[in-house]
């Protein structure tokens, strides 16, 4: 086991703006994590994003990116009596969804996951274009 700590002094580091998928909420590349009682939306949520987000349509506030290969993990819902029937009522493109298949996965031992893979553009502001690589939307 490596015990070397590695410590970064803060005058080094060089700040950064945030780009938003859904501002304040969502920031892209980061992981958000979205918590709520049973039956309260949270898969039909992110369900929702990575369908507009394989079709690259403008989603939560006008983002609107590249068609893009959304990965999911899902800890309590079947892939084929819950996720892809959701997916397909959604529009998503189904060719662009990918599942972690992990043992234990659905049984409840591990959080449901989003990484969306993307370049994308702002369309309602009118400023520069995010240049984004990787976004991360983790739901526990």
């Amino acid at each position: 086991m490596n015990t070397n700590l590695k410590l970064i002094n803060m005058s080094d580091v060089e700040p950064e703006q945030v780009a938003w998928l859904a501002k304040p909420y969502l920031p892209f590349g980061k992981i958000t994590i979205v918590q709520g009682d049973p039956g309260c939306g949270k898969t039909s949520m992110m369900l929702a994003i990575a369908a507009d987000l394989t079709r690259g349509r403008a989603t939560l506030g006008g983002i609107v990116c590249e068609p893009a290969n959304v990965i999911f993990q899902t800890a309590e819902d079947g892939l084929a009596d819950t996720i892809k029937p959701r997916l397909e009522d959604l529009g998503a493109d189904c060719s662009r969804v990918h599942v972690i298949d992990e043992p234990g996965a659905r049984a409840g031992n591990s959080p449901t996951v989003l990484n969306i893979t993307t370049h994308c553009r702002q369309n309602a502001s009118g400023g520069s274009p995010p240049r984004l690589k990787r976004t991360s939307v983790v739901r526990v």
